[in-house]
């Protein structure tokens, strides 16, 4: 299962939307999840109607900034779109292949504090109704979990990164990192002026990461666009492929093991999710 979020910045004109068709193509994904539409009306139908067999749903444009988007492969999923507004989308999507079933919420982040808490809010709410274990959230979030999400430009506020990770913390849900590169965002400049940013990221929910599933995420290099898509595969695991923690008798015998697992336990609490995700994380 392949899922890719991507802010495209406008699909107003032909060959934005010929771009984005043909990186569907190539990608391979069997959904995208799409930021910044900028598009509305019936200019949703004539783009819907351009993406061959696959099927959508759209939260129209505030004029000419916003908009969201989901596509999805009508032969590989099953979408029930449960609420939306100009920031967010739920919906509940079952696999037509193995009946897998799990809520995904395709966002695009506000750009004032406010707003953002507002956002928050409104998406920790909604997942109170849904299998949050189960949930996956994507899209842009216009903001960064740490300063080492960021290289370049002017400093991020600390107050809003605090807010993002209670946030993420709340949702209990883990950032999946992507194994190749780091930012997904640029401001396209050089020199002193050149800004890149990780706003575009993948959470998963605990049922993901404690299931029989492999994760991971890789961003899709494209050319001369400010925001990279980021493509989120997950893959069932075979049961022997799998490596189990077992804990060893022996290891008491050492006199040094009990503050050695004291020093391991504090250092590894870097973890975002919920409790019971830290704990395997640690082991």
């Amino acid at each position: 299962m392949r899922i890719t979020t991507w802010n495209v910045r406008g699909l107003s004109t032909p060959d934005k939307r010929c771009l984005v068709k043909r990186s569907l193509i190539k990608l391979g994904s069997d959904m995208v999840l799409l930021q910044e539409t900028k598009l509305c009306g019936d200019k949703v139908l004539e783009f819907i109607k351009y993406c061959f067999k696959w099927e959508g749903l759209f939260q129209d444009a505030r004029g000419t900034s916003g908009g969201l988007g989901i596509l999805w492969n009508s032969e590989v999923f099953e979408v029930d779109p449960i609420a939306s507004n100009e920031f967010w989308m739920a919906c509940n999507i079952k696999c037509k292949v193995g009946g897998i079933g799990f809520p995904l919420v395709n966002i695009y982040g506000p750009v004032t504090i406010d707003e953002k808490l507002r956002v928050w809010l409104e998406i920790y709410d909604q997942l109170q109704v849904l299998e949050k274990h189960k949930v996956i959230m994507a899209g842009d979030f216009n903001t960064i979990l740490d300063i080492d999400d960021k290289d370049g430009g002017l400093r991020k506020s600390t107050k809003v990164m605090e807010d993002f990770r209670e946030f993420i913390s709340k949702c209990q849900v883990m950032d999946v990192i992507p194994q190749n590169g780091k930012f997904t965002w640029t401001n396209r400049r050089f020199n002193f002026s050149k800004n890149f940013e990780r706003f575009d990221r993948f959470f998963v929910g605990e049922w993901w990461v404690n299931g029989s599933f492999s994760i991971d995420t890789n961003i899709i290099p494209q050319v001369g666009l400010k925001h990279l898509p980021v493509m989120l595969s997950i893959n069932h695991e075979s049961p022997k492929n799998r490596f189990y923690f077992k804990f060893q008798s022996m290891w008491w015998r050492d006199p040094s093991f009990t503050e050695l697992l004291r020093i391991w336990w504090l250092e590894s609490n870097t973890f975002l999710g919920s409790p019971s995700f830290w704990f395997v994380k640690r082991l």
